[in-house]
């Protein structure tokens, strides 16, 4: 999702939608992307690697952990 993509949703498709709740909502969808992807592929759950900038927002790895057995990827020491 770009600046500009949550901007024109923000002041021309929803108006009156707070920009917290519309980010709460994109964050619920990532979630529900990465489960999504995880099952389709039959990628077990019972141990998933997170890294890169999605595993710095904390509300996000919260939704996945509920979920998942998530550990950042830096446990690893690669």
């Amino acid at each position: 999702f770009s600046v500009a993509w949550i901007e024109n949703i923000l002041v021309k498709g929803f108006p009156n939608i707070l920009p917290q709740d519309l980010l709460c909502t994109l964050t619920h969808f990532t979630a529900q992307g990465i489960l999504k992807a995880l099952d389709k592929l039959q990628i077990s759950k019972s141990s998933v690697y997170i890294s890169g900038g999605g595993s710095k927002n904390m509300f996000l790895v919260d939704l996945l952990a509920k979920k998942l057995h998530i550990q950042d990827f830096e446990v690893l020491g690669i």
